[in-house]
């Protein structure tokens, strides 16, 4: 694949799903109150999709009047009877000149390159640091379903992390902030994040957000889009259940609310995040 065709398909590409990604961004808060937050996440399927999908040309094919004028110009050297040494005698006595070339789309393609595997590489630092830092004092409490629900003071929330070894980090004082009702609702939030793989589509989404690492409607998108999941996780927590839990629900989000969030592998805490998200279960108080 030539370096012209990669970079045609990467733009092609990088300038459908942009729209894409705007057009949701329109849409995703009406979809979310007619459909509910589960098809609002959903959504982001399609911008994803359409970046794994080829270009919209095909592959370049040379030019049929390329070969056929290589062709006529050997017929005319051969015509005018231009031997070997007459070409080498004439290419001899041409001065030669050497122009240094840049081939700026190569020159661009290694700085997209480059910044999405720096930005990636920079990130999984970050996550693994707070993974060590969480698991090094923490202390476990229990097992549920091959996921480990841990105590940590560095978590004012519950957190679910880890994609292989999955974990739930709770706070020192879960047991007696976080009522029983709370508590149970809590944790079925984080085991839900588990269950139906969000953080693998965290890790797929932040893929495609460090090959989008210069546009800032990809950075938007990000940010919606987690909420997106966070909002379809509470929605799937809350499924049958009256409204009795739905309070004891808010209840334990509101208690979540803090700033500082980890980056990543975790839920959307912060209190503007926190209003939001009672708002889309339409609690207003």
């Amino acid at each position: 694949m030539s370096a012209n065709f990669m970079s045609a398909w990467l733009f092609d590409s990088l300038v459908t799903t942009t729209l894409l990604m705007a057009a949701i961004l329109l849409i995703r808060q009406p979809v979310a109150r007619i459909f509910g937050a589960g098809v609002a996440y959903a959504l982001w399927i399609i911008p994803a999709a359409r970046l794994l999908m080829p270009g919209l040309e095909g592959a370049p094919v040379a030019p049929a009047d390329n070969v056929q004028g290589v062709q006529d110009n050997v017929r005319d050297m051969i015509l005018s009877g231009m031997t070997h040494s007459d070409a080498l005698a004439t290419n001899a006595s041409a001065p030669a000149t050497v122009f240094p070339t840049i081939d700026y789309t190569a020159l661009a393609l290694t700085m997209w390159l480059g910044g999405a595997v720096l930005l990636f590489i920079i990130q999984m630092i970050r996550y693994a640091a707070m993974r060590d830092d969480l698991l090094s004092e923490a202390s476990d409490i229990a097992e549920i379903d091959g996921v480990r629900i841990i105590a940590s003071d560095q978590v004012a929330g519950p957190l679910a992390f880890g994609l292989f070894r999955q974990f739930i980090a709770v706070p020192l004082n879960f047991t007696t902030t976080f009522s029983p009702a709370e508590r149970e609702l809590a944790i079925a939030h984080e085991m839900a994040h588990h269950k139906s793989g969000d953080l693998f589509a965290n890790l797929a989404a932040f893929i495609i957000l460090c090959l989008q690492w210069f546009n800032p409607v990809a950075w938007i998108s990000w940010s919606a889009f987690r909420f997106d999941q966070e909002a379809a996780c509470d929605a799937r927590v809350l499924a049958g259940k009256g409204a009795e839990d739905r309070v004891i629900y808010g209840q334990a989000l509101a208690r979540t609310a803090f700033d500082g969030v980890p980056t990543f592998a975790t839920a959307l805490n912060s209190p503007k995040t926190i209003i939001e998200r009672l708002r889309r279960l339409s609690m207003k108080d």
